[in-house]
């Protein structure tokens, strides 16, 4: 479902400066060669829109729409060059509940928290760029700021302030040696120099254009996520997790036609043993359920804003 907010013009903010920078060194990827720095033409890129008529009727992703939405992701965003791109390695990122929790900014005054999962690509030892997505994280305070053109509620917030995380091979979190705005010129680097993305149904790939694709999601903790949590029973006292997972979601459709796909990311809750989805929930709430209405930043950088509604999934995407 995805929450198309680059279709508010309110949201197209300025981004921090430090958040722009890029590199072009030696110890940077290389293959292909091409800088995020390069134009990318979006003028024939359609405006992205909202059909107020084919909204979903509830936020939460029952197991076949998560299927066709992950599925989705290995087939709209993939690596290297548009002619003739190769796959992109995903792996889940599981993190447990006592983990996410210990992470969780403590000083925030009362407000909202929230989690940032930041794109990127992983690197060989000469810092060349992999066809593997790399996820980080950062835990942030989300400090309300009125609201928007839409009357959505909006939340500012600076990932520069907070040190950011990458999961270790035994899935703990890990501080990043640097700050965020070193894994940015890194990893972010490869990832917008790298990954390319079919925009519509069978329209052949092209490069990723910096300050429009979407480059991180933002989730809040006292908002989708701690209802995922509760709602499956889950508990910092278990090996309990959440995992977080690349997808990929059209903005509008025309018949089989699909128009405007953008990386997201869906949470899911998993117990230690098995992914807690199935289509046999029908009504509201996370319970089997993925949760995927985060707040992209392009176009939500400094404020983060989540909607309630997005997309309908098409009919082969949903439960019977």
């Amino acid at each position: 479902m995805n929450p198309i907010s680059n279709s508010r013009p309110a949201k197209a903010l300025v981004i921090t400066s430090a958040w722009l920078m890029l590199i072009s060194s030696a110890c940077g990827p290389k293959a292909p060669q091409r800088s995020p720095e390069q134009p990318v033409d979006v003028s024939s890129i359609q405006p992205r829109i909202a059909d107020k008529d084919i909204k979903s009727e509830y936020t939460h992703v029952p197991e076949r729409e998560f299927e066709c939405i992950t599925s989705a992701f290995k087939n709209h965003f993939k690596f290297g060059d548009p002619a003739s791109p190769n796959y992109l390695t995903e792996y889940p990122s599981r993190i447990t509940v006592k983990d996410l929790e210990e992470h969780l900014p403590s000083n925030c005054g009362g407000q909202k928290r929230g989690v940032m999962v930041h794109y990127g690509l992983k690197l060989d030892a000469m810092g060349r760029a992999l066809p593997e997505l790399l996820l980080a994280y950062s835990f942030i305070c989300l400090t309300p700021a009125g609201v928007d053109a839409n009357g959505d509620l909006q939340y500012s917030y600076d990932p520069l302030q907070y040190p950011v995380f990458q999961l270790d091979r035994f899935g703990k979190l890990q501080p990043y040696p640097q700050d965020l705005y070193n894994w940015q010129r890194l990893h972010r680097y490869a990832y917008l120099s790298n990954v390319v993305v079919e925009r519509a149904t069978q329209a052949g790939f092209s490069y990723l254009a910096s300050n429009y694709d979407h480059e991180a999601t933002i989730f809040s903790y006292e908002g989708e996520l701690l209802h995922l949590i509760n709602e499956n029973g889950l508990n910092s006292t278990h090996d309990d997790k959440i995992e977080f997972h690349c997808t990929a979601e059209p903005d509008r459709r025309y018949g089989n036609l699909e128009y405007g796909f953008t990386q997201g990311i869906a949470v899911v809750a998993y117990d230690g043993t098995i992914r807690k989805l199935d289509c046999l929930n029908d009504g509201p709430g996370f319970k089997n359920r993925a949760a995927d209405l985060g707040s992209p930043c392009p176009p939500t950088c400094n404020l983060a804003v989540f909607v309630e509604r997005g997309l309908r999934a098409r009919a082969d995407c949903m439960c019977p």
